[in-house]
């Protein structure tokens, strides 16, 4: 039998002072509370993951939530999967184990020095908070669709970013 309920946890936060950043402070004490608890925010922990895995490896901020913010446009889209899991594991698209948080990718990206970035990044992709046109579905080591947005090079590949 499956039961249903509410668990609460208390948050502690810094104090709050006119002026103080209290997105990021929320945010941050929630996420410790989560980290700490090994509690799941699935959505965010797997858009987390397939951003550590494309670009945490010394990609510049603005490429990771690119990533990130590819998958929340394709999520608002109708051509594309319902559910940020879909959209990762669909055919041709991400590594499938990128969403399963056991596998040797999200472990290696829970692991990270940059895991909590790669949380708050996905964090605001999924408030619609990354600055990127909606139309911006593709990501790729090669163009395709209609043009590009954004190029990002690295030192070991180049990533472009594209319109539908």
């Amino acid at each position: 039998m499956r039961s249903y309920g509410t668990c609460a946890y208390g948050v502690r936060a810094p104090i709050i002072r006119p002026g103080d950043d209290l997105v990021n402070i929320v945010a941050d004490s929630v996420l410790a509370v989560v980290n700490q608890k090994g509690l799941e925010l699935k959505d965010r922990d797997i858009i987390a993951t397939v951003v550590y895995n494309e670009a945490g490896y010394g990609c510049s901020d603005r490429h990771m939530e690119l990533v990130a913010a590819v998958i929340y446009n394709r999520l608002k889209s109708d051509d594309f999967p319902d559910t940020v899991y879909d959209i990762v594991v669909a055919p041709k698209q991400y590594h499938p184990l990128y969403a399963d948080p056991e596998s040797f990718y999200g472990k290696l990206a829970r692991d990270s020095d940059v895991w909590i970035k790669c949380q708050r990044i996905a964090t605001k992709a999924l408030k619609g908070e990354i600055e990127c046109p909606d139309n911006v579905f593709y990501q790729a080591n090669f163009t395709q669709g209609s043009e590009i947005y954004e190029i990002h090079d690295t030192s070991y590949s180049t990533t472009w970013f594209c319109y539908e």
